[in-house]
C-alpha cells in the first residue's frame, strides 16, 4: 500500500487494519439499520450479526456472563470488511496488493461520516493503524535471512538437546512524537511464529464463515504485526474527526519507515521486489 506496494509488490503483506473508538454508545443496536443500509449502498452488501458470550468480574469478584455484539458488513468478494460495536469501529482489507494507502484511508474516513451521521460520536478515544505481515519458511527464504536480527529474539545455547520444534516471539513498544501534527503516539511491534501455516495471527475475523486459512499445513509462519496508534483523553469528535487524514497519514509514515529501514534486511527487499 503506497510506498509499500510500490516498493514490494510480491511483500508479505496480508492484512491492514484501520480503527477509532469512541465513547460508547449504549443503543447501538438501534442505529444497525440505517448504518447497514448507508454501506450495503456503498459497497458492503454482506450481513453478519454476530455474539459472543464473555465472562467479566462483578463488583464483589464474582464472574459475571455477557453477550458482546458485533455487526459486520462485507464486499461481496469479502476481502473488505467493517466491524462495527458500541465502543469502534474497524476496517478491514485482505487484497492489500490492489490498494493504494490514500484510497483505504479516504474509503474509511467515507465509512466514519456515515457512521458519524447516523449515530453522532460525541467523544473519540483512540485512533489506530495495524499492518500485519504473514512470512511463509521456505528453504531458499528462511525468516531469519528476512529479518533483521535485532528482531529475532534471544539465542540459546546449541548443545541443549531441546524437544520442542523452535518458534520465536519478540515485541516491543515505543513512545512516538508525531512533530507534523503535534501528538504524541504510541508504536508497537509483535512478532511471532505459527507452526502450521496459519495465514493470519490469532485475533484476525474473516468473514463471512470466519474458518481459519492456511498457506500449507506444516508449514512455519512468521507474522510481523506493527501497531501505531494515538490514545486520546476524551477529545471532542471534531478536534479527531476533521484531523483524520493527517493523522493517519502520520502514523503509517513510522510504520513505513521502521518496516523498511529497520526490520526487513536488504535481502528481503530484493526478493519482495
Amino acid at each position: 500500500m503506497s510506498g509499500m506496494k510500490q516498493a514490494l509488490p510480491n511483500g508479505p503483506l496480508s492484512v491492514i487494519l484501520i480503527q477509532v473508538q469512541y465513547s460508547p454508545i449504549v443503543q447501538i443496536k438501534e442505529y444497525i439499520p440505517a448504518f447497514q443500509d448507508n454501506v450495503r449502498k456503498n459497497g458492503y452488501p454482506l450481513y453478519t450479526p454476530m455474539e459472543t458470550e464473555i465472562v467479566r468480574v462483578g463488583r464483589h469478584g464474582e464472574p459475571e456472563k455477557e453477550v458482546f455484539e458485533q455487526w459486520v458488513f462485507s464486499a461481496a468478494d469479502t476481502q473488505q470488511t467493517i466491524i462495527l460495536d458500541s465502543e469502534k469501529i474497524t476496517y478491514q482489507v485482505f487484497d492489500v496488493q490492489s490498494y493504494s494507502f490514500d484510497t483505504f484511508l479516504q474509503e474509511f474516513i467515507s465509512i466514519v461520516s456515515g457512521l458519524d451521521e447516523i449515530v453522532d460520536i460525541s467523544v473519540v478515544s483512540r485512533l489506530g493503524l495495524r499492518y500485519i505481515n504473514s512470512i511463509q519458511e521456505k528453504d531458499d527464504a528462511s525468516w531469519k535471512k528476512l529479518i533483521a536480527k535485532e528482531f529475532q529474539g534471544p539465542s540459546f545455547p546449541d548443545n541443549i538437546l531441546w524437544l520442542e520444534k523452535e518458534l520465536n516471539s519478540f515485541s516491543m513498544q515505543k513512545g512516538v512524537f508525531l512533530k507534523d501534527i503535534n501528538i504524541n503516539s504510541n508504536f508497537k511491534l509483535l512478532l511471532s511464529q505459527n507452526p502450521v501455516g496459519l495465514k493470519y495471527p490469532q485475533g484476525i475475523q474473516r468473514f463471512p464463515n470466519n474458518e481459519p486459512e492456511f498457506f500449507e499445513s506444516g508449514s512455519k509462519v512468521t507474522f510481523l504485526d506493527l501497531d501505531h496508534f494515538v490514545v486520546f483523553s476524551a477529545a471532542p469528535k471534531l478536534e479527531v474527526l476533521n484531523r483524520l487524514s493527517s493523522i493517519f497519514k502520520a502514523l503509517h509514515s513510522v510504520i513505513e519507515d521502521v518496516f523498511f529501514e529497520s526490520v526487513i534486511t536488504a535481502e528481503a527487499k530484493k526478493l519482495w521486489q
